[in-house]
């Protein structure tokens, strides 16, 4: 198994739409002192690494940016945003965390949804919702749906995992 780990740009619908997941992006990260995944109960991975300030490429290690590696053995190399990168209190490493960058849609909160009285499908209320989320949900997600049940939606302050 390929185990190099390797860091891209912040902004993941231009890193798909230039495909730099199938290059190395920015930079490969080869120095890792530890680097795990870890799955919480709910199946929530959580990437938790220690890097070497004078390690390769670890001027590129900020919040925010997205890193690729693999999560386990049975899977594709999968994409983690950083969300937390500190430099330790000795001042010689790097502490790492970064989640799923599905997770991004966590960040988009809903105020208030009401269809009122018209019934509608789970797509009309992903596209309607869709453009009251704020911020703005991230272009690479998308929702469709074969049901085509009508119903009223009423829904106040939840993020868009919680929505759908």
């Amino acid at each position: 198994i390929d185990n190099l780990i390797t860091i891209y740009d912040k902004n993941d619908a231009n890193n798909l739409a230039e495909h730099l997941y199938d290059t190395q992006g920015l930079g490969a990260l080869s120095d890792w002192l530890t680097a795990t995944v870890s799955n919480k109960l709910n199946g929530a991975e959580i990437f938790q690494g220690t890097y070497p300030i004078s390690g390769t490429n670890a001027d590129l290690i900020v919040e925010g940016r997205i890193i690729q590696c693999y999560v386990d053995e049975n899977r594709a190399k999968q994409r983690l945003r950083i969300y937390y990168a500190k430099t330790s209190v000795i001042g010689n490493t790097i502490e790492v965390k970064a989640e799923p960058i599905f997770n991004d849609i966590r960040k988009s909160v809903l105020n208030k949804y009401d269809s009122g009285t018209e019934k509608i499908t789970a797509s009309q209320a992903w596209q309607n919702a869709k453009t009251l989320a704020k911020p703005v949900i991230p272009s690479q997600f998308s929702f469709s749906s074969l049901v085509d049940t009508l119903a009223n939606v009423k829904i106040e302050k939840a993020n868009f995992l919680e929505f759908f």
